[in-house]
């Protein structure tokens, strides 16, 4: 089995990167934000029209990203992508947010929502349920990919199966079809389908799951780029079928603000026990997605401890399982903290713009790699560059400018969530970045640059110790 930087194998192929991409965008939230998604709309089509939008924006992040992980198949896909376009102390900034807060957190609300569509009552007997959940997956992660993607791959395809399942039983039962007459196309507000988007592209978010493992797929030239194709395509056709489903089964005015809608919809059509059956299968999702939250999340932090910008145990590779062990225990015991203290929530919303701007600078970056580095051998090339890649970077800042407007209070902590990580870049780097700067400020030299360099030695994949070196400038 061929080894990848950093004493990990690559073990992921094309059907399980599918299952990867497609089991961490399909979560809790299919299932819940179509009834606000409702609010900016007065016909069903328009509300299946923003979905397809949703889907083909998804699609341009996608196939953005499917150059960057054929050109550095890697852990920790952002940050390294960042790192090599901007420099580490942006990646720092952009790793160290998913590290701490976006990843935890999410690991956190996906436990909760597990525990909860299982029918535990609010309060410790679902928390307790929730940080087992966790515990659990974290064990099953520690010990191999090859485990962890089993989890992924079996939880995954039987909720995409059981999806699309219902949905084409609804469509075949005969029940009304609301009309979906086009006429009026013009008559779509712009400022509507921009709020419709920010709820519709937080439900799309986890198609780059894929690069967050680039170091352990196999044939990551080929396979990285064809499972965020394939898996973004997939769950676009799942979202497109839920949401006909419900727009069949209730009136959109019952549809609207209805944060069970899926619930609403399943016990018009089939009754009560149903609607419960459907619980479980929406318990199962949040699983799924757990699992792949878990199995990627980690790769962050691991790689940011190698490039000694986080605790440096944390780069470190199980020589039994070859995972990185220490990093997922790190993240899934702070996001049982977190579940048991009930922080989660807020911290959630605070992070909408950091995570976008990740994703933006990502984007950017390879746009900006094209003229830096044209040297470097990409496996793939973005279709139609540079308009996919535009697109992307275009809608990204126009949800964001809508973000601010309507909720200038959570854009502006996730602004200072930003901020934050400047200084502690310059807190955790002590050892590079200081003397870097004291040493050019005190005794600097012509056509001399100090730099930090790290080595590491194949047989030993962890971290080697940094030295400072002196090399001449070209």
């Amino acid at each position: 089995m061929m080894n990848a930087p950093g004493g990990l194998q690559r073990r992921i192929r094309l059907f399980s990167c599918m299952m990867l991409v497609s089991g961490n965008m399909i979560g809790v939230g299919i299932f819940t934000t179509p009834g606000v998604v409702a609010k900016a709309f007065n016909e069903p089509w328009k509300i299946l029209w923003a979905w397809g939008l949703g889907g083909i924006l998804a699609l341009t992040g996608a196939l953005s990203f499917g150059e960057l992980g054929a050109m550095y198949p890697e852990a920790g896909g952002t940050y390294v992508f960042i790192r090599e376009a901007f420099g580490k102390p942006w990646a720092f900034i952009s790793g160290w947010i998913f590290a701490a807060i976006i990843t935890p957190g999410v690991i956190a609300v996906l436990a909760i929502g597990f525990s909860a569509y299982l029918g535990f009552p609010e309060g410790w007997s679902c928390k307790a349920v929730a940080m087992t959940a966790v515990a659990v997956l974290a064990w099953i992660n520690c010990r191999g990919v090859r485990a962890g993607v089993l989890v992924q791959n079996t939880t995954t395809f039987g909720k995409i199966i059981a999806m699309l399942g219902l949905a084409l039983f609804v469509f075949v039962s005969g029940a009304h079809v609301p009309s979906f007459s086009t006429s009026g196309l013009g008559a779509m507000s712009f400022k509507s389908t921009a709020l419709a988007l920010v709820p519709i592209m937080y439900t799309y978010s986890g198609w780059n799951a894929a690069v967050l493992v680039g170091g352990e797929v196999e044939n990551p030239g080929r396979t990285i780029p064809l499972g965020l194709l394939w898996g973004t395509l997939l769950v676009t056709v799942v979202y497109l079928a839920m949401n006909a489903l419900y727009l069949i089964a209730i009136p959109l005015t019952e549809m609207r603000g209805n944060l069970v809608v899926a619930e609403t919809a399943v016990s018009h059509l089939l009754g009560p026990v149903w609607a419960r059956i459907l619980a479980i299968l929406i318990a199962v999702s949040s699983l799924g997605c757990l699992n792949a939250t878990i199995l990627t999340g980690p790769r962050i932090p691991f790689v940011m401890a190698q490039d000694r910008l986080f605790f440096e145990q944390f780069g470190s590779v199980d020589p039994r399982f070859s995972s990185p062990v220490r990093a997922i225990l790190f993240q899934s015991a702070w996001a049982i903290i977190l579940i048991a203290t009930g922080t989660f929530d807020r911290l959630l919303d605070w992070v909408t713009v950091p995570s976008l701007l990740v994703s933006l600078s990502c984007v950017a970056g390879l746009i900006r790699l094209r003229f830096l580095r044209p040297e470097v051998h990409r496996p793939y090339r973005v279709w139609a560059y540079p308009w996919v890649p535009l697109l992307f970077i275009l809608t990204v800042v126009w949800i964001l400018a809508v973000n601010f407007m309507e909720d200038p209070r959570d854009s502006l902590m996730g602004g200072a969530l930003i901020a934050l990580g400047i200084p502690l870049y310059f807190l955790l780097d002590t050892r590079t970045a200081w003397r870097l700067f004291f040493i050019n400020l005190i005794r600097p030299r012509r056509n001399t640059v100090w730099s930090n360099s790290c080595s590491f030695a194949p047989e030993n994949p962890g971290p080697a110790p940094c030295r400072m070196q002196r090399r001449l400038s070209r």
